[in-house]
């Protein structure tokens, strides 16, 4: 799960750290959060830990939350010389000290909006431009946790493309299910009309020369995993890179490479399609290998196909959009 989002109460997500941005006085809504949750023997390591300037975090062990450690960073101000900078530096410092503690993964949330002078959308934008870039060097589980997403991500033109695409193709799909419905239910009228069939007739139909099982598994199409190695040798991709461009930690990747029956997620199928750049064609096909296909009674579908139809293949870009509307993201 190298990047992923999620609604929530950053106090309430299970994680190896969670990284929690501090004022000058040790104050600040997310740190109070913590404190509350943590009582008087949080609020104590916090006073006797160190510094925790944003190059330099302040690190607490805290096995009795739900994290099981605390990075405490202070966040620069948005007035400051170069603050775009200075609130990237900020994340990498940040996941760097995580990284050394934990393996189970980190919780950040989106660092500088508010008080610190950032706007939501600035500060979310880099806060996810770092996570992928330290990702591009790294191995991390990373997860971005916000409260409200509407302040990050509302307004942006692609999610109001997406929007129309939905809207036009649902609206399109409830005229043609009600077209339909007259000529679906004469079907059935006429099937259950329809005499049985026994005797001879049956026999014969029985009786006909059959492929056996063997046979017929020796013509099978080659499974999702034969067919992903071979997309990605003639991608020109290394391993490492075609993985980390569909958002799936190297574990997975590896369970799919030595199983030649693996069968995976439909998300973690689609996320395989982005990462190779497949055309709507390419990606049903490769899709069809682990049983799944684009369907147009899907959102998430839907989403994923607007990307795709229109040659987008950042598969952040697709997740905030899978967010946005509440869907499963890709490769998580």
């Amino acid at each position: 799960m190298p990047l992923s989002f999620e609604r929530n109460d950053i106090t309430a997500v299970k994680c190896g750290a969670a990284v929690v941005p501090v004022g000058s006085r040790r104050d600040g809504g997310i740190l109070s959060a913590f404190k509350a949750a943590g009582g008087r023997r949080l609020s104590s390591a916090i006073c006797h830990a160190g510094g925790s300037a944003a190059e330099n975090p302040s690190v607490i062990r805290t096995p009795y939350l739900n994290a099981d450690f605390l990075i405490l960073v202070q966040t620069p101000q948005a007035d400051g010389p170069e603050p775009e900078k200075a609130l990237y530096d900020c994340y990498a410092a940040a996941l760097d000290a995580a990284k050394l503690r934990t393996e189970k993964g980190v919780v950040i949330p989106v660092i500088g909006a508010g008080v610190n002078g950032y706007s939501a959308r600035s500060a979310f934008d880099t806060a996810v431009g770092a996570c992928r870039d330290y990702l591009s060097e790294n191995e991390l589980s990373i997860t971005i946790v916000v409260n409200d997403k509407a302040p990050f991500l509302h307004g942006r033109r692609i999610l109001s493309d997406v929007s129309g695409y939905i809207a036009e193709n649902e609206a399109y799909n409830a005229v043609y299910a009600q077209a339909a419905e007259p000529f679906v239910h004469a079907k059935r009228k006429k099937a259950a009309a329809a005499p049985a069939v026994y005797g001879a007739a049956a026999f014969c139909e029985e009786a006909a020369p059959r492929e056996s099982l063997e046979e017929y598994l020796k013509n099978a199409d080659e499974g999702f995993s034969q067919t992903l190695l071979k997309l990605i040798d003639r991608s020109g991709m290394t391993d490492v890179e075609c993985y980390k461009r569909a958002n799936v930690d190297r574990k997975l990747f590896s369970k799919i490479r030595s199983d030649p029956g693996y069968r995976p997620k439909k998300t973690t199928a689609l996320s395989f399609c982005i990462a190779l750049s497949l055309s709507l064609e390419e990606t049903n096909s490769l899709l069809s290998r682990a049983g799944y296909a684009l369907s147009h009674s899907s959102r998430a579908d839907l989403i994923v196909e607007y990307f795709i139809k229109n040659g987008k293949y950042d598969i952040f870009e697709i997740n905030e959009a899978l967010f946005e509307f509440d869907q499963a993201l890709l490769g998580v």
